[in-house]
């Protein structure tokens, strides 16, 4: 009786190794295509945080006087100016004397600012909201 010896692969491992191989691709890809979701998702809101950020900062160089008047009126830019994708909206309040317990000589003379920045509307962008406020003090 002549006894066969194992050289080489059979077609069933090969297939069985194809398969593990394919499974293991799969499970990559798929994490890779997640990863660069996660990705550009942290883009798009940093770059919101930025504009809410850069509003922010204009409307504290304008001063109280010039913030004052958003108290009455806040501004709805749809879209913001050069970024088609996103939309601020910018509020101010008056601070009431409760809020600011240990400062009260400056309650009534200080002013709360918010810049909220949300995807535009049509925008192919995954829902979010940023918003950041900031104090105004005469």
């Amino acid at each position: 009786m002549t006894r066969l010896t194992d050289k080489g692969l059979s077609l069933i491992e090969v297939l069985i190794a194809a398969v593990l191989f394919g499974l293991v691709s799969l499970a990559f890809g798929h994490t890779l295509i997640s990863s660069r979701l996660f990705v550009a998702s942290c883009v798009d809101k940093r770059q919101a945080v930025c504009l809410a950020q850069q509003r922010l900062e204009e409307l504290k160089a304008q001063g109280f006087d010039a913030v004052e008047t958003l108290v009455v009126f806040s501004t709805d830019e749809d879209p913001v100016a050069g970024y088609p994708d996103y939309k601020r909206i910018t509020q101010a309040v008056y601070v009431e004397d409760e809020d600011f317990s240990n400062q009260s000589a400056q309650a009534t003379n200080t002013i709360m600012i918010s810049a909220q920045v949300t995807p535009a509307t049509g925008s192919p962008l995954t829902p979010f909201s940023v918003e950041l406020y900031s104090i105004v003090v005469r």
